[in-house]
């Protein structure tokens, strides 16, 4: 067996080796403390009021006894953070210990505090989150945001609580336009938490930050749903806005086909809501205070949505054509014959349907477009 020869580097490295043998650890100078990780949250921006919900992910948020190893978190415009017991300074907010729930050793969630006094701008101010541990000895996580201006909207104007419509067929794809302030084109709406399509902003006259009123407009295609007392919500980087007003979907039909002959018994199919809740009849003097019927009305004539009276049935003091056979086959669709219509009327025909009785009219269905139909010579 050869002997390794002995020299004076291979001396050098038993030395060493025997040195880390008996201490067990070799130091790097100049570290005193942890790396600070970067966390992870669930949101780049935030806006200045209190109580926004923020996740939080990284390591070592707890021991494995689940005592908290994170305590004293707090906020700050300066470039770093900075190890402290106790939160001071105009540049700095403490996050109240009370509202930081760690979840686990890589998860915990916190309420934010009010951020009003870093003047959040539309442009977004650069701020850090800084998480220290227990004691506030040293900062173990930090994490970027932007602050930004809430939206506004701007009651006062644009029709109904800053809005230019609240209300719309239960098809959707009507436009309306909401005005407000601290707009971008990042911002986004809702109706009853479905959001608005094909959103534009259009940035007011003003100079940025100028807090006049109805300085930006946001335009965008309605959702299609249903019911009554639907939030209108603005969403932007600095957080979110509810109109005054709210918005109501109003029934309304499409007919299939939309054109065709006069001749009797030409079949159509109506699309809406609520058809399973109705019992139809096919004959206008069947007409009673619990049934519906679908009513077939010339669209020049002076029928009149929405009252409560006989007239709201009636063209010209004459019962309207009614549709026949009609069949319910879904809540959102049905299928009817319609009545004679040759040389009754040159023009199209509203479909409709009514419900309540001939003394008390209480549903009467809003007619889209797509609900006429034409009855054509071929």
């Amino acid at each position: 067996m050869r002997t390794p020869k002995f020299t004076a580097k291979r001396a050098l490295g038993l030395a060493a080796a025997a040195a880390i043998a008996v201490t067990g650890t070799v130091s790097a100078a100049g570290t005193s403390q942890a790396a600070v990780q970067s966390l992870k949250l669930n949101v780049a921006t935030v806006g200045a009021a209190a109580n926004q919900v923020i996740t939080m992910t990284g390591k070592d948020f707890q021991t494995a006894a689940g005592t908290a190893k994170i305590d004293l978190m707090y906020f700050t415009t300066a470039t770093s953070c900075t190890a402290m017991s106790s939160i001071t300074g105009a540049a700095n907010i403490a996050v109240t210990p009370a509202n930081v729930n760690i979840v686990s050793a890589t998860k915990a969630t916190f309420l934010t505090p009010s951020l009003a006094s870093f003047t959040p701008t539309t442009a977004g101010v650069a701020i850090l989150l800084c998480a220290q541990n227990s004691g506030g000895t040293e900062v173990v996580g930090s994490a970027k945001l932007k602050l930004y201006k809430a939206p506004v909207i701007n009651s006062s104007l644009g029709g109904v609580g800053g809005v230019s419509s609240n209300t719309g067929a239960v098809f959707g794809g009507s436009t309306i336009t909401i005005t407000g302030e601290n707009f971008s084109t990042k911002t986004t709406a809702t109706i009853g938490g479905k959001a608005l399509t094909s959103v534009k902003v259009v940035k007011g006259t003003g100079t940025t930050d100028s807090g006049n009123a109805g300085d930006d407009t946001l335009t965008g295609t309605v959702p299609a749903g249903t019911g009554t007392g639907k939030a209108i919500t603005v969403t932007g980087e600095g957080g979110s806005v509810s109109s005054s007003a709210t918005f109501s979907y109003l029934d309304a039909l499409k007919v299939s086909p939309a054109v065709g002959s006069g001749a009797d018994n030409n079949v159509i199919t109506l699309t809406g809501v609520g058809f399973k809740d109705k019992s139809f009849v096919n004959l206008a003097s069947a007409f009673a205070d619990t049934k519906s019927l679908v009513a077939v009305v010339p669209a020049a004539s002076s029928y009149i949505a929405g009252t409560t009276t006989n007239s709201n049935i009636t063209t010209g003091g004459t019962a309207p054509k009614v549709c026949d056979t009609v069949q319910v086959v879904s809540d959102t669709e049905l299928t009817c014959q319609l009545p004679d219509l040759t040389g009754v009327n040159s023009g199209g025909y509203n479909i409709r349907i009514l419900t309540g009785g001939t003394t008390n009219v209480a549903g009467v269905t809003a007619v889209s477009r797509a609900a006429v139909y034409t009855a054509a010579a071929f």
